[in-house]
């Protein structure tokens, strides 16, 4: 006889819905953590969702939704790599999520988060005026653009406003309303106005509104100015100029070095000023001066560009650059030999075909090497001729290279003692101050006798051609660059 309790078992299951394990174990597929579910309460659905879908081994498939359906990446990829059991897998779940949280708190309770600082684009804003500067095209958090930023007011002494926009003689105008008016004194700013014979050996140049135009920098003069021929020319170029006005209020407040006359302006404008070759530059404010003979770049614009740098040790060593049009730099007065042994008969290799999307690349990087004199065209006939072999560089570029390992078999060696890092490292045990230098092709500085350039002559579509440098690859370079690298 079965017990009361059996008996109301086996009732249970008797009247109990019928499960449909195929559609219970999709559900349990579908089943997410969300992102601010705990752990355990996501575990918890799944056990009751899994005990529904007649699993063989519920634990097994429980974690094989875990990993499918977890909220955490970083959970995920711990569970990919290592095996583990279920209730280890309970474990390091619950222990994540509490390395979750104290993070949390560590990254909440700093206040100051430092963000990548971001050139800004000028936006013009037509219709709108700032209330700094009083002029239409900006509003005043367009701080790059604004002319007043980083500006003194004459009124107040704070920064970063134009006296026709201080609140605080607005107030005082309010207040003597009533009174008579009386002519206000304009305050002189005296600046350096630079006035020289024609010489521009000391002016650099700088594109304004997109126009190329000389201008001399000017460390003691606040704005910007032209000339009135600079300016028609930015006129004609169609210059990108905005707010292009009267200057009638800044006729009145710039005198010249040494003298008491007010130097006179016919027009202002902003434009962007930026070194040629650079994608961004900076607004500034610009004068027109009609007497004036040379353009002057202003303190804080120079500041801006990196063009004018004042404290100590601000000279830098200026690169050499090396462009594809002109000769590649080489040591004066040395000639390198190559020495053959004559017993080797000499090799004539065969052209190698290159794909046709490749052949068009490799001419290009023939010619330029020709223009640098890197090699030079053979004319006459010779013995020695290897196979080109192109390699395509990690950025897309390709490097022409030689095969020689047929003529490094009549080369000689020379026998020079080539240096070790050990060596490297107990030269400078004792030092304070390191520096290094990058040598770009340093083999291509080294020039070739005539006698040693027929060894090198390889053949592609266009010919042959031959190297007047050391060329990377021959069996003796690295002992003849180490050799010159110390004596000089």
């Amino acid at each position: 006889m079965r017990s009361l309790s059996q008996r109301g078992m086996s009732l249970d299951r008797y009247y109990a819905p019928k499960t449909n394990k195929r559609y219970e174990r999709h559900m349990l597929r579908n089943m997410k953590q969300d992102e601010n579910e705990p752990f355990n309460d996501f575990i918890n659905r799944l056990r009751e969702q899994a005990n529904r879908c007649e699993f063989v081994d519920v634990n097994d498939a429980t974690v094989d939704q875990i990993i499918e359906g977890c909220y955490s990446h970083d959970f995920r990829k711990k569970l990919l790599a290592e095996k583990k059991t279920f209730e280890e897998v309970l474990q390091l779940g619950k222990a994540m999520e509490d390395i979750q949280a104290q993070s949390k708190t560590y990254s909440n309770s700093k206040n100051v988060q430092l963000e990548p600082v971001q050139r800004l684009q000028p936006v013009i804003r037509s219709g709108l005026r700032c209330f700094k500067c009083n002029r239409v095209g900006h509003i005043a958090r367009d701080k790059h653009v604004c002319p007043a930023s980083g500006v003194k007011c004459h009124v107040c002494g704070e920064m970063d406003h134009f006296k026709v926009c201080c609140p605080r003689k607005r107030k005082r105008d309010e207040n003597n309303c009533n009174q008579p008016l009386k002519k206000p004194e304009v305050p002189f700013k005296k600046g350096l106005y630079c006035v020289n014979a024609g010489d521009k050996s000391d002016t650099l140049m700088f594109e304004l509104g997109g126009v190329e135009v000389q201008m001399l920098v000017d460390s003691g003069f606040p704005p910007n100015i032209v000339t009135q021929s600079t300016y028609d020319q930015l006129q004609r170029a169609g210059a990108k100029i905005i707010n292009d006005r009267a200057a009638v209020a800044e006729s009145k407040q710039y005198q010249g070095y040494g003298s008491s006359e007010t130097i006179l302006f016919s027009r202002a404008f902003e434009t962007e000023i930026k070194i040629p070759g650079e994608e961004h530059g900076v607004w500034a404010y610009v004068l027109v001066s009609p007497s004036g003979q040379t353009n002057l770049l202003s303190k804080s614009t120079s500041f801006a560009l990196g063009v004018l740098r004042i404290g100590y040790r601000v000279t830098q060593l200026k690169a050499v650059v090396v462009n594809s049009f002109s000769p590649f730099p080489k040591v004066p007065g040395v000639q390198l030999k190559i020495h053959i042994d004559t017993t080797i008969a000499p090799v004539c290799q065969p052209i190698r075909r290159l794909p046709i999307a490749m052949e068009a690349k490799v001419e290009q990087q023939i010619q330029e090497l020709l223009v640098q004199e890197i090699i030079e065209k053979v004319e006459h006939p010779t013995g020695w001729v290897s196979s080109l072999v192109p390699v395509r560089k990690s950025n897309g570029k390709l490097r022409i290279c030689v095969d020689l390992r047929a003529a490094n078999k009549a080369v000689l060696t020379e026998n020079y003692p080539m240096p070790n890092i050990e060596e490297a490292l107990s030269s400078i045990h004792d030092a304070v101050m390191l520096s290094t230098i990058d040598l770009e092709s340093a083999f291509y500085h080294l020039e070739l006798d005539t006698e040693s350039r027929d060894i090198t002559t390889f053949v592609s579509r266009s010919g042959l051609y031959r190297f007047t440098r050391l060329v990377f690859g021959i069996k003796s370079a690295p002992e003849l660059f180490s050799y010159y690298l110390y004596i000089f």
